[in-house]
């Protein structure tokens, strides 16, 4: 049969099935609800929801086709040659390897242990989720077919992670990642995998037929298979940070911090802020950046678009399976300066009303 031990696994798709039945009615019995709050989080989070939900889903798709059918070792050609040059070329990845962050810790744990170096992997891993053209669309539909902030907020990323790439590699050398088999060569994204010293973080149960059919109809399963179990591992990540915001949205007081926002300084740090909890996929976050364009200066949405990408919660957590304490730690307080520093920039330059109203 072909579709014998092909099913992604059930125990992953009833939850998410049950989950959104559940906020499906629940919004809409908010709706129903005469407050202003209760109304306000149901349409913000609904509107925000569909608006950024097929980009997830492409991301996903392309993700996996790259994933399953793109042989990584092509991309270790790019680090060949001279070192600095390495740093420049692997940022420019995610041009052709366009996966969000939720997805690109295993991959670069796969590139790490096929032979990238480990400071040019810190670059790859920073800049995919950010350099990479479903961003960009992402970005350019959400500020209302701004070519400019798009433009601006792939380069920002581009340059960001390449500064703390060759930081990384100047300032820690060789003391960087863990070397155990154990850290680097296992999985440990939480996925069931039947095969070893897998990176990728996906359920591969699907992915033991080489040898046999390679019909059309198998291939395109499995291929969905794959963009659903990718799906699966974004989606609460994604649910959670849209309600989220939602709520600050709804029920914070912006109001009584209007101070706080008319200083770009301090406003861009409560966006950072912001942006490491939410923890929402770069492929979405722009429409809800976009969202506070009437209350929060230009350049402190930008730093929120510039920063989620690269450090969040979930990311944080994630490092801790590949980077020593201090790596993680060093990544943490290197992304914030040089967001920060792109911010004043852009504060600097006037450029902030590419994101603003």
């Amino acid at each position: 049969m072909i579709f014998e031990n092909t099913n992604p696994r059930k125990e992953k798709m009833f939850p998410v099935f049950l989950t959104g039945l559940i906020t499906v009615i629940c919004l809409t019995v908010l709706k129903t609800i005469n407050t202003n709050w209760v109304r306000e989080f149901s349409l913000y989070t609904t509107s925000v929801f569909f608006e950024s939900l097929g980009f997830v889903l492409i991301g996903c798709l392309v993700g996996s086709l790259i994933e399953t059918y793109l042989d990584s070792s092509i991309l270790l050609k790019l680090s060949e040659g001279h070192r600095i040059s390495g740093f420049f070329l692997s940022a420019l990845a995610g041009i052709v390897f366009p996966v969000c962050e939720c997805a690109i810790v295993p991959v670069v744990k796969s590139l790490i242990r096929k032979g990238m170096p480990p400071a040019m992997g810190i670059t790859f891993l920073l800049s995919v989720p950010i350099v990479n053209p479903v961003v960009g669309l992402s970005t350019y539909l959400a500020f209302n077919g701004s070519w400019q902030a798009a433009g601006l907020r792939l380069l920002t990323g581009y340059m960001v992670s390449v500064m703390i790439g060759l930081s990384t590699d100047f300032i820690l050398k060789d003391k960087i990642i863990k070397t155990s088999a154990e850290s680097v060569g296992s999985c440990s994204c939480g996925h069931n995998h039947t095969h070893e010293t897998c990176g990728c973080g996906h359920d591969h149960e699907i992915e033991q037929t080489s040898g046999e059919d390679k019909s059309f109809l198998r291939e395109l399963f499995r291929l969905t298979a794959h963009s659903w179990n990718e799906f699966l591992h974004i989606a609460p990540y994604f649910i959670t940070g849209i309600c989220a915001a939602s709520l600050s949205r709804s029920l914070f007081n912006f109001k009584a911090l209007q101070g706080l926002f008319n200083h770009e300084g301090l406003s861009s740090l409560f966006m950072m802020g912001g942006a490491f909890a939410l923890n929402l996929c770069s492929e979405a976050d722009a429409f809800v950046g976009a969202s506070f364009r009437s209350i929060i200066p230009g350049a402190a949405i930008f730093s929120f678009l510039v920063y989620g990408p690269m450090m969040d919660l979930k990311l944080l957590a994630m490092y801790q399976s590949l980077f020593f304490r201090r790596t993680s730690v060093f990544l943490f307080a290197a992304v914030t300066l040089f967001t920060s520093c792109a911010t004043l920039i852009i504060s600097l330059l006037n450029w902030g009303g590419f994101f603003g109203l």
